[in-house]
């Protein structure tokens, strides 16, 4: 939330995260001997005292006593006092409106509407999960799925997240059934790695180490997707399916810290070195369906 009071001079935005310190710092140069409501929550002390401040030093540079404003806004003069002492805690913005219009202070509110990453829900991409924690699980780990996540302007949910409990190791698995966005994966990725070690914590786990793994479902529209892509794939995951295999099997060699990976995925496949190598790594084999539908049809590549 951003809220921004436009006057003739610079105007004032405010924060939705205040400091004590900065609300102290607000108190101290903007509004002289006011009375601040510091039981309110920080957020809202600070917008109170962002429009105590405007309504003040607009009145003066009018030479208007508080008398004078109230008669201006239609309020009473000791309403006007309250505002600029920060002694509403509760002020409702239209009061904030009333007593700034006459000044010719503009009040204006901005809320940026969140990010959402949105979880895939249809069966092919649960088909992929289910394959995905069941091989985990057979390896050891303890597995949580659909893991929801968040940050500032933005919510999302991470499809596994696997701890080994013995090696402390923690992988964060993004599946998908088809790509389209790669600046939008980039950014998701980077804010699951950032988030995933306060998740691992509030789910008892206590990583040493935590890597992300792209899962592609194994399409020929996908092998042709990293192949038309391949110099950003190549930049931003370095680790194969091969090395994937090796760390899963054996997580006590963990890659440096942002070091990502990538490979097909194929659940019907029973393979035991189940982390398939892409187009990147130089495979040739064909890919066993031609896109998402042709896998939940079961059809196969001929």
């Amino acid at each position: 939330m951003r809220v921004t009071i436009p006057s003739r001079s610079p105007r004032t935005e405010v924060s939705p995260f205040p400091t004590r310190s900065a609300l102290d710092k607000a108190a101290v140069s903007g509004l002289g001997d006011a009375d601040p409501v510091f039981d309110a929550d920080a957020a809202t002390r600070l917008v109170l005292l962002a429009i105590a401040s405007a309504v003040l030093r607009a009145r003066r540079a009018r030479g208007w006593s508080q008398r004078r404003l109230a008669a201006e806004a239609g309020v009473s003069q000791s309403m006007v006092a309250k505002v600029e002492r920060v002694a509403i805690p509760d002020m409702p913005i239209a009061t904030a409106i009333r007593v700034l219009a006459p000044l010719d202070v503009p009040f204006a509110l901005h809320l940026p509407a969140p990010v959402v990453h949105r979880v895939t829900r249809d069966a092919a991409h649960a088909r992929c999960i289910a394959h995905v924690i069941r091989r985990l699980e057979r390896a050891g780990y303890a597995v949580a799925s659909e893991v929801e996540v968040s940050g500032p302007g933005w919510t999302g949910a991470i499809d596994v997240l696997a701890f080994h409990p013995v090696a402390h190791v923690l992988l964060i698995f993004e599946i998908k059934t088809e790509i389209h966005d790669l600046g939008q994966l980039d950014r998701q990725l980077g804010r699951y790695e950032r988030r995933s070690w306060e998740v691992a914590r509030a789910l008892g786990w206590r990583p040493r180490a935590v890597t992300a793994v792209l899962l592609v479902l194994w399409t020929a529209e996908n092998d042709r997707k990293l192949a038309a892509d391949r110099a950003w794939f190549v930049r931003r995951f370095k680790l194969r399916a091969r090395d994937l295999g090796r760390l899963i099997d054996d997580p006590e060699h963990v890659p440096d810290r942002g070091v990502r990976g990538v490979a097909m995925l194929d659940p019907r496949s029973r393979r035991a070195r189940w982390p398939i190598a892409t187009r990147l790594d130089g495979r040739n084999t064909l890919a066993p369906y031609a896109d998402r539908t042709a896998f939940l049809a079961g059809g196969r590549v001929a």
